[in-house]
């Protein structure tokens, strides 16, 4: 009987089911190995590069802290600890085995990226990352890890601000630039104005510097006061108009408050070391034949903070104060009209920044105010001798200077709201010549 006779109940079935099913599997495994254990392999690269340019960015902070007395190399080996210990931190503990992070500073060389092969700058870190990530599902494929590689490469430098030496802050105040001293002002660097304000220069004298930086919303400066506007030397001004810059100081942390001191008096010569002084510096008095002397500083040289709780520093009188190393005088004040820095006297006024530390080139830091709680004004009037530099930062705040002798140093760069001059001589401020703050260059570059 044929078979095409028989019912179908009884006709063989042909085996095909099977190896198309196998095939199925092998892939739907293959598509389940790509998906999760790709989707695994992007998350493990977005988490290495993170780790990466969080241990650049803690080695670079390092570099950054220690660039005054090391000049950006790692010569103690921190930043290189730094940088590993954030990496580990983070996940990725050098074993060797699932994870390998490598640190270059200068003077090593890139190990990768645009610059491979060139010497790493002062400065600047390399850190590369790479993490050994166990498969899931295509580890039945072939090698049970793939390896994941990141790079990063930060930068920690300092450099001081010698450009600029008069910056107003203010956005928006009239007279934030207030000349009036009659013999004018002369700034060896930029004087920048941020204030958009029609008045926002208000200036009576000759004002010369290398470059003027003006709010465009300044618009056309009247005739006058651009016949008062000169470059040094009597050239013709130069007038650049930018939006305004943000505080090039604004990353500086108040310094820590150290120990609690009082004023010591000897006879006529009062001697303030550097510490906390919780009811502020308050001095005034003498004659011309009997003048007071304050001692400011640390009788072996090294840089010292004075931290003002209350009632700020004010000297006047014939009083001389005379500076032994580098300081500074940090203002935490509370109360605006009464802890002020006032410096007014007929005596001699020297005071001399830090040469190195994290507050380099200040002499003088207010704490900030802010547009709806002003800082106190800091007002230096040198009816004497005066030689005063490094950089005056007074964020929200108002910096007065007078003084009547021509020869008088009133501070190597401004930094304020607003800046006034006054008095019968020239205010000179040339930061090319005395020390100012440095600008913190801290950040991922690749």
């Amino acid at each position: 009987m044929p078979s095409s006779w028989l019912p179908r109940r009884f006709l063989l079935r042909r085996g095909a089911i099977a190896p198309l099913t196998a095939l199925c599997l092998a892939l739907l495994v293959g598509v389940a190995a790509l998906v999760i254990d790709g989707g695994t392999l992007m998350e493990a690269r977005r988490h290495v590069q993170a780790a990466a340019d969080a241990a650049a960015l803690a080695g670079a902070d390092d570099l950054y802290c220690n660039y005054l007395t090391n000049q950006g190399i790692d010569v103690n080996g921190t930043a290189l600890a730094s940088a590993l210990a954030t990496a580990s931190a983070n996940g990725f503990a050098n074993d060797g085995v699932q994870s390998v992070v490598t640190v270059h500073t200068s003077p090593q060389k890139y190990q990768g990226g645009p610059n491979a092969g060139q010497t790493i700058p002062p400065g600047y870190i390399e850190v590369l990352i790479q993490y050994n990530v166990a498969h899931l599902f295509s580890g039945v494929l072939g090698t049970g890890t793939s390896p994941v590689r990141a790079r990063a490469v930060a930068r920690g430098r300092c450099t001081p601000l010698k450009s600029n030496g008069v910056i107003a802050l203010s956005l928006n105040a009239a007279g934030a630039l207030n000349v009036a001293s009659l013999g004018g002002l002369t700034v060896n660097g930029t004087i920048q104005v941020n204030s958009g304000s029609s008045s926002a220069l208000n200036i009576t004298s000759t004002v010369a510097a290398t470059q003027f930086i003006l709010n465009p919303s300044v618009g056309s400066l009247s005739a006058n006061v651009l016949s008062l506007l000169s470059g040094l030397g009597g050239s013709e001004a130069t007038i650049v108009t930018s939006p305004p810059s943000p505080d090039p100081l604004r990353y500086l942390p108040p310094p820590n408050p150290g120990p609690l001191q009082t004023l010591v008096w000897n006879g006529n010569t009062v001697t303030c070391l550097p510490g906390v002084y919780n009811k502020g510096i308050q001095i005034s008095g003498g004659t011309l034949l009997n003048p007071i002397t304050v001692r400011l500083g640390n009788s072996d040289g090294t840089p010292g903070i004075y931290y003002l709780n209350a009632n700020g520093f004010q000297v006047s009188g014939w009083v001389n104060i005379m500076t032994v190393g580098g300081i500074m005088i940090y203002n935490n004040w509370s109360n605006a009209s009464t802890d002020i820095i006032k410096v007014s006297t007929y005596g001699a006024v020297t005071i001399t920044p830090p040469a190195y530390g994290p507050y380099c080139g200040l002499c003088i830091f207010q704490k900030r105010g802010t547009s709806l709680n002003p800082a106190p004004s800091v007002t230096l009037n040198a009816q004497g001798s005066a030689n005063v530099t490094g950089t005056i930062y007074a964020a929200h705040a108002n910096v007065s200077l007078t003084t009547n002798l021509s020869s008088n140093v009133m501070g190597g760069q401004i930094i304020a709201d607003t800046i006034t001059t006054n008095g019968a001589a020239a205010i000179n401020i040339n930061p090319g010549a005395q020390p100012t703050a440095n600008l913190r260059l801290l950040g991922l570059v690749e």
